[in-house]
């Protein structure tokens, strides 16, 4: 599987959402107007000589009101940035440290609210 399965998975086992309902992975689908969407992007240098990976993760999240929107990043925020030693499907996630608090990215084309958080992510090969 791929981070971006593992952490829409973990997120619904947290109780952030839905898998497909409203945890999104790579693509922010158009509907539903609120939802979140995670994203794997280029992190640091794998380290193949302890067997460990530092991909960079990145969570979107979209809602009508500011508020909604901030609130359901900050959801997600409080769950992931205190992974630690986590197993998420059957791979071992080291940590997962938020970079920043959620940012407002401004509203889409549709007036709807957005708010993003970076993450380090260290989790084995």
């Amino acid at each position: 599987m791929s981070m971006m399965e593992d952490i829409a998975d973990y997120l619904e086992s947290a109780g952030v959402g839905t898998v497909g309902t409203n945890i999104f992975k790579g693509n922010m689908p158009d509907s539903p107007d609120q939802c979140i969407t995670v994203y794997a992007y280029a992190g640091e240098t794998p380290d193949l000589s302890i067997d460990i990976e530092r991909p960079g993760l990145q969570v979107k999240s979209r809602a009508p009101t500011a508020e909604d929107a901030l609130d359901l990043a900050e959801h997600a925020l409080a769950h992931l940035h205190k992974a630690t030693s986590q197993t998420i499907n059957g791979v071992l996630y080291y940590y997962i440290h938020a970079l920043q608090s959620p940012i407002h990215l401004g509203r889409d084309e549709k007036g709807r609210y957005m708010y993003s958080v970076n993450y380090n992510v260290v989790k084995e090969l």
